[in-house]
């Protein structure tokens, strides 16, 4: 199963320097560089690195691109195929720390030049993480963030030898002497780390512009508070806000599942050896109960199942469906207005949402997050769905969603030209079906959108009839076009009296997708009838 994961990455100059002498890079940006393909990183592993260049004179800015290009070249080249992925890094870091001195070399001017660098390898479930100079990685699991990394500076010296506090360290004069460092004259060797990777965990690599300025335990409550991206935003606003006098620079993983290790396939193996153990006893035990008994039978008992065994068998509750509702995947495109104005509109980023809507079919629960994905059949007879992920958020006395539970999202999507078979969402809110009120309830929402809904806002909505989103919008469907994508507008807003409602008051002009045109033109005739029944989305006015 290949790696899946979401990463963002930030880097600025600051507030006081003219030229950020960071760099930041992930094997995204060398897929198509580096010719690498789905099988190649299976083996080979997903590299991400950060450095910190030194030396002035634009001096720093040179060794940090360097040896961020020359890690990547280096680690997926076809020489190194027979090696570990740790020994691969190892091979990597010392073909940089080479680069960075031919280059010296080469221009006298350049002889201070070096830089930090701090990079990870994610190959299935395990993470190996190496670091040279002060350039940090963290790791957040469980609502924690912890340091994986050992910083080589002076002052982490001092304090491992106990000879100065961490508190004095973050104020002493000499807390940006570094100890290792990529470059001539330096000490390149890295430190290496392993970490197994849990479904929801983070990794955050960093240059000493965010660590000096952000503090870990705010670091953790960002992470915890907001998705991704919103977290990178809100780490380098805040170190911007405090003046930022270094580059700020940063990347951040989510590992949103892995595939298995070896010892984690030894042990499903194992587990599934005594399942079906367990099965057949359970039939030798329904076969020995049909057969006619004997005056010295001895009554069989009825093995236990335990918690923990329980804890691998998914349950679905009684009389719940996973019938994917017909509905086409959900796209952005082009809206072409009718005569006589005749002009398109492609909606910006921050102007359009998708509502989608369907049973869920599987949920995979951490204590950082729930994984949901939404099963849906399109008119091809195409099995596809839509997946997120759901951190904090659940609104207060609101039951989660179980299997089966028919639910509504409103959400953005990750990539706007995927139509694959998984789809990845960004949820915004996720809303009850069938709530008790026949009002369309809250059940999560993202903290990072949660000034969306205060203000009466138009969005284009883009969505398909039917099952999958139209019926509870309270549209009709069209005779033979169930499940077409349609765009429209809606007026979207919470009203302060009632915070775990939203009101969605679609418009009555309807957009339909046309492969043909590759656009969306104006319905034939707008279903703009209401239901039978009142939808569930719709508020009274």
């Amino acid at each position: 199963m290949p790696a899946l994961y979401t990463v963002q990455t930030r880097t600025d100059p600051g507030c006081v320097r003219e030229v950020n002498e960071d760099a930041v890079s992930t094997v995204l940006d060398w897929r198509d560089r580096l010719r690498l393909d789905d099988l190649m990183l299976q083996r080979r592993g997903h590299l991400f690195a950060l450095a910190d260049g030194m030396g002035g004179h634009a001096a720093g800015e040179i060794a940090s691109r360097l040896a961020i290009r020359t890690l990547f070249e280096t680690y997926y080249s076809r020489e190194l195929e027979a090696l570990s992925a740790q020994e691969r890094l190892a091979h990597a870091i010392a073909a940089a720390n080479e680069a960075i001195c031919r280059e010296a070399e080469k221009h006298p001017e350049r002889a201070g030049l070096g830089t930090t660098l701090v990079a990870a390898v994610l190959r299935g479930d395990e993470l190996i993480i190496a670091n040279v100079g002060d350039s940090r990685a963290y790791w957040f699991h469980d609502h924690a963030l912890r340091q994986i990394t050992r910083d080589h500076s002076w002052v982490a010296e001092q304090v491992a030898a106990e000879v100065i506090s961490a508190e004095e360290a973050t104020r002493h004069p000499y807390r940006n002497v570094i100890t290792r460092s990529l470059g001539p004259e330096r000490n390149p060797e890295p430190d290496f780390f392993r970490q197994t990777v849990h479904f929801g965990d983070r990794l955050l690599l960093c240059s000493d512009g965010l660590s000096n300025m952000v503090k870990p335990a705010e670091m953790a409550q960002l992470l915890d508070a907001y998705a991704t991206d919103e977290a990178a935003d809100r780490l380098l606003q805040l170190a911007c806000e405090r003046g930022a006098p270094d580059n700020v620079t940063l990347a951040l993983v989510e590992f949103l599942i892995a595939a298995p290790s070896k010892k984690r396939k030894t042990r499903f193996l194992a587990v599934l050896s005594l399942l079906v153990l367990l099965l057949a006893a359970l039939l030798v035990r329904e076969f020995i109960a049909t057969m006619p008994a004997r005056p010295t039978a001895t009554p069989l008992r009825e093995t236990p199942i335990t918690e923990a065994a329980a804890r691998f068998t998914p349950v679905t509750p009684p009389g719940a469906t996973i019938e994917p509702p017909l509905a086409d995947p959900v796209r952005v495109g082009v809206i072409r207005r009718p005569a006589p104005s005749d002009d398109s509109i492609l909606p910006a980023t921050e102007d359009y949402l998708y509502f989608v809507r369907g049973p869920v079919a599987i949920i995979e629960k951490s204590s950082s997050g729930w994984r949901l994905a939404l099963p849906q059949k399109s008119r091809t007879n195409a099995a596809f769905r839509y997946t997120m992920t759901l951190h904090q958020g659940w609104q207060p006395n609101a039951a989660r969603p179980e299997v089966g539970d028919v639910v509504g999202v409103i959400a953005r999507p990750t990539n706007e030209s995927d139509l694959s078979d998984d789809i990845g969402l960004e949820p915004l809110l996720l809303l009850e079906t069938d709530p008790p009120l026949g009002a369309n309830a809250i059940v999560w929402s993202n903290a990072a959108y949660a000034d969306m809904w205060r203000s009466q806002e138009e969005y284009w909505l883009y969505s398909v009839y039917g099952l999958g989103g139209g019926d509870a919008l309270g549209l009709n469907t069209p005779p033979g076009q169930e499940g077409q994508p349609i765009a429209l507008r809606a007026l979207l807003f919470i009203e302060p009296s009632r915070s775990n409602i939203l009101n969605i008051r679609p418009a009555d002009e309807i957009f339909e997708w046309s492969d043909a045109e590759n656009a969306y033109l104006p319905a034939a005739s707008p279903p703009s009838n209401p239901p039978l029944s009142p939808s569930p989305f719709l508020s009274p006015p």
